[in-house]
């Protein structure tokens, strides 16, 4: 993702790279380096959390989940048991945040809910200032293991 601000004030937003990732069943998949951080709970206001220590577990989504991880390293994995991938998910610096996304058969979603998770690379806690005439950049790499 490239923002160019060709204008003549500086310009703030904020962006999530939207991964609507494919699993055998959402409740056989962890999600690896959110554990020890903070999220905001964007079904409870987004109210800041903590995330405890996983102990080498794993986030894993047992209900609707919607997060806003902040501050997260530049790589999160994902482990599907039900098909034994792994997924490495890379981001730049300028993608701090992560989201954690499943509606969990809530009302009005998709029949397809059990079989995604949404783990995106994101900048929202803290926007993001390009001044006039820059560019900013963020970008993203994933590395499949089967």
């Amino acid at each position: 993702l490239r923002v160019t601000n060709n204008g003549a004030e500086p310009i703030e937003f904020t962006a999530a790279l939207h991964n609507y990732i494919n699993c055998s069943n959402v409740e056989k998949v962890r999600v690896f380096g959110l554990d020890n951080s903070k999220y905001m709970d964007r079904l409870d206001g987004d109210k800041e959390k903590d995330e405890p220590d996983d102990m080498g577990s794993g986030v894993a989504v047992t209900e609707e989940t919607d997060r806003i991880y902040t501050n997260i390293e530049n790589e999160v994995v994902v482990f599907d048991s039900g098909k034994l991938h792994v997924l490495t998910i890379r981001k730049t610096p300028t993608l701090p945040d992560t989201t954690l996304w499943n509606p969990f058969g809530s009302d009005g979603c998709d029949s397809g809910w059990k079989n995604f998770v949404c783990v995106e690379a994101a900048v929202i806690s803290t926007p993001a200032v390009v001044a006039p005439g820059e560019t900013w950049t963020g970008a993203q790499l994933f590395g499949l293991d089967i």
